[in-house]
């Protein structure tokens, strides 16, 4: 059964207009295709076999587009994380620093299987996006005065908390929220981001 008639509406609406079902496959339309198919329905879902299926072509046709699965993996990270570097300075590295930690946030959030299947593989230096969202990252760092060795510290930990937290959110909205009405995970998440920024640049 062809996967666009099970996904939800809002989903459904991304898909149309972008796979065209064995005609004119693209190595964008195999990726759209791979994420909403990990977003529908998890994680094993995504092979080369039922990946081929979903745009109407033979898994070995996908190989004219993508190296591998793997290959796929990348471009699915890149799909998710597009745009997140290109935000623009606001001339405070500070403000620049806990936005560049928001984008990654809400663009993780957005995907939240293909956000696990990321977080399970974290050899993606082949990512145009995670390449970029890095670079701007020791930028801003650079601007906060810190010396290249210890901003590779300050990424890497800002970077862990990230998805760390995105998965938590992840995990308490699938179990139905924390108990506390009050909680606020992007006000938590602020918090977060303001204390570590705070005790990792403090000279």
């Amino acid at each position: 059964m062809p996967l666009l008639g099970t996904l939800p509406p809002f989903i459904q609406r991304r898909a149309i207009g972008t796979i065209r079902r064995g005609k004119g496959v693209t190595r964008a339309g195999i990726v759209e295709a791979a994420v909403i198919l990990v977003e529908a329905e998890g994680l094993e879902a995504l092979t080369m076999r039922r990946l081929g299926a979903e745009v109407g072509v033979e898994a070995m046709s996908l190989y004219n587009h993508v190296a591998n699965k793997h290959d796929v993996i990348v471009a699915m990270a890149d799909h998710v994380l597009s745009g997140v570097a290109a935000l623009a300075d606001t001339g405070n590295a500070w403000d620049d620093a806990m936005a560049l930690g928001q984008a990654v946030r809400v663009a993780l959030l957005q995907h939240p299987n293909t956000t696990r299947l990321f977080a399970m593989n974290m050899t993606l230096q082949a990512s145009d996006s995670i390449r970029l969202i890095t670079i701007r990252g020791f930028s801003i760092l650079g601007r906060l005065d810190l010396d290249q060795a210890r901003a590779v510290h300050v990424f890497g930990v800002v970077l862990g908390f990230v998805i760390g937290h995105v998965l938590l959110e992840l995990a308490q909205a699938a179990a139905g929220g924390p108990a506390a009405s009050l909680y606020d995970p992007a006000y938590a998440f602020h918090l977060g981001m303001t204390a570590l920024l705070a005790g990792l640049t403090e000279k």
